[in-house]
C-alpha cells in the first residue's frame, strides 16, 4: 500500500510549492498529515488553512480541486509515465552551463542572416532594451508592453508570450503542444526551436519570426507602426524561403509536410436552443502568473456571462483545464443543459478524452468528466485560436486580477470590442493544412 501524499511536505500543488515554507507556526505532529485532511464536508477546509497559511497560498489551494485518491506519478513527463527519454533528459538537461553552451553554439549556427544571429544572441542573454529594461537604466517610468498594455515587458514577453505573439505564433505552430512553447524558460525555449528538434517549424522560421517579432514591436513604440499578425506570419514565411535560397539548403532543411489552405476563420453561435461556452488559459512568465477566462453565449450570439480567474502559478495546460471546469459550472449554474463547449488547447482536449489517473493533472481532469456525466448534454470541440479572440482578452485580464474566479453579469468595456467583432461575423485568415 502507498503511503498517502504527505500535505505539508510535499509538492502538490501545481506550481511545486511545499507548504510548510510558508508555515512558520506549524506544529511539528502535522507534518505527516496527509492532504485528504486538509478536506472538510468534500471542500478544502480554508478556516484550518488559513489559521497556519497566508491568505494568497490559501487562496491558490481553494482553486485546486480537492484531491482524489492518491496515484504515483512520475512528475518530470506531463502524462505521469516513466519512460527513459524523460529520465535522460532530466540528467541532460540539470547543467545549467551545457544548456548555456548548446543555445549560444545554436545560435550561431543557426541558418539565418547575421543580423538575426545577433539578435537572437542579445535575447538569449536577456539584454534587449526592452521596456522593463529602459525602466532600469531610468530612460522611461513605464515598464508595461505598449502593444497588449500588459506587463512588465521582458525579453520574453515580446517574442513569445503577448497575446499578439501568441496570435503570430499560432498559424505557425497549429501542431505544437501548448505545453513544450509556453512552459519552457528562455534558453531551453530557444534551444529546442534553433536545434531543429520541433517537428512543425524550422530553425530558420524560429529565428526570423522572432527577430520580426521584436522589429515590428520597435516600429510601434518608436515610429507608431504595428503591423498586423498575420503580417508578420507572410513576412516571417518570406524572409525564410528567401534565406533558404540564398544558402541552397533547400534539401537539408526541415518542411512541414502537407498541403495548406487559406481559409477564413470566425466565431460562430451553437444551435437553437445550445448555449455556446468558450474557454482560454494564459501564462506570463515574468512575473508568473497563471489565468484562465471564459464567456457563456446563446444561439442568438448575445453575451450571457463571462469570468476570468486569477490561478496564481502553475502551467498553461493547468489554465486551460481551469478555464473548462469554471465554465462548465457557470453554464451549469445558469440552467443551460444543451452545452457547446469550445477551447483552443488540442492538449486539454485531449486529456479530458484519454488521460489516465498517473497523469499530472488528473484531479482537474476527473473533475472535468464528473461535470460531464450530470444530466445534460455537452460536446467539447476544439477551434482555432482566431475563434476564440473574446476568450483570450478575458484570461490576458485575469493576470491583474486577485487570486480567485472574478464572475461578470454584464461584459467589462474592454470586451465590448471583441463581442461585436464576433457578433458580425468578423473572420481572420488562417493557413490550415487540407486532410
Amino acid at each position: 500500500m502507498e503511503e498517502p501524499q504527505k500535505s505539508w511536505s510535499d509538492r502538490w500543488l501545481d506550481d511545486n510549492t511545499i507548504l510548510k515554507d510558508n508555515a512558520p507556526n506549524l506544529p511539528m505532529e502535522l507534518l505527516d498529515m496527509p492532504v485528504i485532511e486538509f478536506v472538510l464536508n468534500g471542500k478544502w477546509n480554508s478556516y484550518f488553512l488559513l489559521y497556519y497559511l497566508p491568505h494568497d497560498v490559501v487562496s491558490q489551494i481553494n482553486l485546486h480541486p480537492v484531491p482524489v485518491e492518491d496515484a504515483r506519478a512520475w512528475r518530470f513527463n506531463p502524462n505521469g509515465e516513466f519512460t527513459l527519454r524523460s529520465a535522460y533528459e532530466l540528467t541532460d538537461n540539470t547543467a545549467e552551463p551545457k544548456v548555456g553552451q548548446q543555445a549560444w553554439r545554436s545560435v550561431w549556427k543557426a541558418p539565418t542572416l547575421q543580423r538575426v544571429r545577433a539578435f537572437l544572441c542579445l535575447m538569449n542573454h536577456g539584454r534587449l532594451l526592452t521596456n522593463a529594461e529602459r525602466a532600469r537604466r531610468h530612460l522611461t517610468n513605464d515598464t508595461s508592453c505598449k502593444i497588449c498594455g500588459g506587463g512588465p515587458e521582458m525579453n520574453l514577453h515580446i517574442v513569445r508570450d503577448c497575446p499578439f505573439a501568441r496570435a503570430t505564433w499560432a498559424d505557425l505552430l497549429e501542431d505544437e503542444p501548448d505545453s513544450r512553447f509556453l512552459e519552457t524558460d528562455g534558453q531551453r525555449w530557444s534551444l529546442y526551436y534553433l536545434s531543429g528538434r520541433s517537428n512543425t517549424i524550422d530553425a530558420t522560421m524560429f529565428a526570423g519570426t522572432c527577430w520580426l517579432l521584436w522589429k515590428n514591436r520597435n516600429d510601434f513604440v518608436f515610429q507608431d507602426k504595428l503591423k498586423t499578425h498575420t503580417q508578420i506570419q507572410f513576412n516571417s514565411r518570406q524572409l525564410r524561403d528567401e534565406i533558404i535560397n540564398a544558402l541552397d539548403q533547400e534539401k537539408t532543411v526541415f518542411v512541414t509536410g502537407g498541403t495548406r489552405e487559406q481559409r477564413q476563420i470566425g466565431w460562430q453561435p451553437p444551435k437553437q436552443d445550445w448555449v455556446c461556452v468558450n474557454t482560454d488559459g494564459s501564462v506570463i512568465h515574468s512575473p508568473e502568473s497563471t489565468s484562465c477566462g471564459g464567456i457563456i453565449r446563446g444561439s442568438d450570439g448575445r453575451f450571457v456571462r463571462a469570468y476570468t480567474a486569477n490561478l496564481g502559478g502553475g502551467s498553461i495546460t493547468r489554465a486551460e483545464l481551469a478555464g473548462i471546469v469554471y465554465g462548465l459550472d457557470l453554464a451549469w449554474e445558469q440552467g443551460a443543459r444543451k452545452v457547446l463547449l469550445q477551447t483552443d488547447s488540442v492538449t486539454a482536449k485531449t486529456l479530458i478524452e484519454n488521460a489516465t489517473e498517473q497523469h499530472m493533472h488528473y484531479s482537474q481532469i476527473s473533475e472535468i468528466r464528473r461535470r460531464l456525466q450530470r444530466d445534460w448534454t455537452v460536446r467539447i470541440d476544439h477551434i482555432f485560436r482566431e475563434a476564440n479572440f473574446a476568450t483570450d482578452h478575458l484570461a490576458s485580464i485575469g493576470h491583474s486580477q486577485t487570486i480567485g474566479v472574478h464572475v461578470m453579469d454584464r461584459p467589462c468595456t474592454s470586451l465590448l470590442y471583441w463581442l461585436f467583432f464576433d457578433q458580425v461575423g468578423s473572420e481572420t485568415p488562417r493557413f490550415v493544412r487540407m486532410q
